[in-house]
């Protein structure tokens, strides 16, 4: 009975997969994952972001690398979720995905990613609607493990806060998109406070644009698009400074994303 409920699952999602144990289900968690079936995915940074869909819609969904490590999940009313792992190594990484509710049997995802030196590209299709997932990979300083960030962003999420030591941070910006990444935004926006003065600062890399962005179907574009920056605030000796950072994502079609705020804070009371 065990052994049909696992192939089943596996072949509902194209991917390894097992039931729990629990002793008195009610039903069964079940999902689906927006990434290939049977290959590895491929991935060009230590980071990496994919979506789903968990049914019932209230399960809590985690993520993990084989270490333990776990990454950051949002999960939206509908059921949709984000995921995220980053520290991904050279070659192929396992991760281990898992969805819970109390009186169902769990569903559990083993995922392979295989980390090489640049994403596959793909041909834009004619149709795709699933948004992209966006990822923010802050630092404090280069080199530090700093705190990663996935889409959907919502009004009222608990932002993380970071303590800066220096007038600066570091910031990575990744999209991924099966059907093609079509454009990534690196944003912040601060305030800067020097005695009873109070000066509001925002960046976008690159500038915000008015025009959409679109791919004509057949064109040939890479999965995922990153952007890396060392953002300098503008804080003088004495001064503190407060705000937040965020990926904006677009894909191919023209659909947008936006992770998880980071909040961040430097000075005395900041």
């Amino acid at each position: 009975m065990l052994a049909a409920a696992v192939s089943a699952l596996s072949l509902a999602i194209g991917l390894s997969g097992c039931g729990g144990n629990d002793r008195r289900p009610t039903g069964a968690v079940s999902g689906t994952v927006d990434l290939p079936r049977r290959a590895p995915a491929i991935t060009g940074g230590e980071a990496f972001g994919f979506t789903g869909r968990v049914t019932p819609a209230a399960s809590a969904v985690t993520v993990a690398t084989a270490d333990g490590s776990q990454g950051p999940v949002v999960v939206e009313r509908s059921g949709r979720f984000s995921a995220a792992v980053g520290g991904l190594r050279p070659g192929t990484n396992h991760i281990r995905l898992r969805a819970t509710r109390p009186g169902h049997r769990p569903w559990r995802v083993n995922l392979r990613v295989a980390r090489r030196s640049a994403a596959p590209e793909v041909i834009v299709p004619r149709l795709d609607t699933v948004p992209p997932v966006a990822l923010l990979r802050f630092r404090a300083a280069p080199g530090k493990p700093g705190v990663l960030s996935v889409s959907p962003s919502a009004p009222g999420d608990h932002h993380q806060v970071v303590n800066l030591t220096e007038p600066s941070f570091n910031a990575t910006a990744i999209t991924r998109d099966a059907g093609g990444a079509g454009r990534i935004r690196l944003s912040t926006t601060y305030r800067t406070r020097c005695g009873d003065r109070v000066g509001p600062t925002h960046v976008s890399l690159p500038p915000a644009q008015i025009e959409n962005v679109r791919l004509a179907p057949g064109t040939r574009i890479s999965v995922e698009e990153t952007r890396t920056a060392t953002m300098r605030l503008d804080a003088a000796p004495g001064c503190s400074v407060s705000g937040q950072a965020w990926a904006e994502a677009t894909d191919a079609q023209g659909l947008q994303a936006v992770s998880r705020h980071v909040a961040f804070k430097y000075g005395p009371d900041g």
